[in-house]
């Protein structure tokens, strides 16, 4: 359950992921993050710390299998108190339960997912809630690529996701609120975030083109909002959250209960 080696990978280096992880933390903020968390698979502890800076947040337990990313999450400066363990999720225990479980980007690297959410829900205080988050295998950039010829279909993992980063599943709506229900958890609240046109790489060339912020007399008029790399950021997380859009975000979410 672990973001990996972090000499391979680091998601505050790795340009339009990094963006997303951002606006999955103030996703959460929205839905009311707060109390006692539990972060599974936090990795090298970035999204962790974004977390712990959440006004709600009074105390987190965050947990991951590699003992190597576990000590360099251990090095961050964090807002509110953490306590990290090197653990699978499934052989953890703690003392006691949360208010609040976020995973992050996890669900989809799972064998039994059904089982995973069983113990999460073990884990809930009686009115604790889970924040799930996984990719959407309705994207608009996944459906464009099956439209170009890029992949089969849009449950298509390739060789790079199944190998490196250790997808098991590519959910659908459909299939994340099935697992939900089936491990007996209720859903308060279910959708899509983030609309992201383009692949992961041609997103950071977008992030990293040098033409933000160059501006010719046509540009107000035509091509203006070229000109705000935030602004561009910031419209793709609200056009995402549009009733039209919904269910095409590159982020799926849920938000659960006992």
């Amino acid at each position: 359950m672990s973001e990996g080696n972090i000499s391979e990978w680091q998601r505050e280096l790795s340009g339009f992921d990094k963006i997303q992880g951002e606006m999955v933390v103030g996703h959460l903020r929205e839905l009311g993050v707060h109390g006692k968390v539990l972060d599974i698979a936090c990795g090298d502890g970035w999204l962790t710390q974004l977390i712990t800076q959440l006004p709600e947040v009074a105390h987190l337990n965050a947990i991951d299998e590699s003992t190597e990313v576990v000590k360099y999450a251990e090095k961050r400066q964090y807002t509110c108190p953490v306590k990290f363990d090197v653990s699978r999720f499934e052989d953890y225990s703690p003392d006691s339960r949360f208010d609040s479980i976020t995973a992050l980007n996890i669900l989809e690297h799972v064998e039994d997912q059904v089982l995973f959410l069983k113990r999460i829900k073990s884990l809930l205080k009686t009115d604790g809630k889970a924040f799930l988050y996984v990719p959407n295998a309705n994207s608009f950039h996944v459906l464009l690529a099956v439209e170009m010829g890029v992949i089969p279909d849009k449950y298509f993992l390739n060789e790079w996701q199944q190998n490196f980063v250790g997808h098991t599943t590519h959910y659908d709506m459909d299939m994340l609120r099935a697992q939900v229900e089936n491990a007996g958890l209720d859903i308060e609240d279910i959708g899509s975030i983030i609309f992201k046109p383009f692949s992961n790489s041609q997103m950071d060339y977008l992030v990293n083109s040098e033409q933000w912020g160059i501006q010719t007399e046509n540009d107000k008029e035509i091509r203006g909002w070229a000109s705000s790399k935030n602004s561009f950021y910031e419209g793709l997380y609200r056009l995402g959250k549009k009733p039209e859009f919904q269910g095409f975000g590159s982020t799926l979410y849920v938000c659960c209960k006992i």
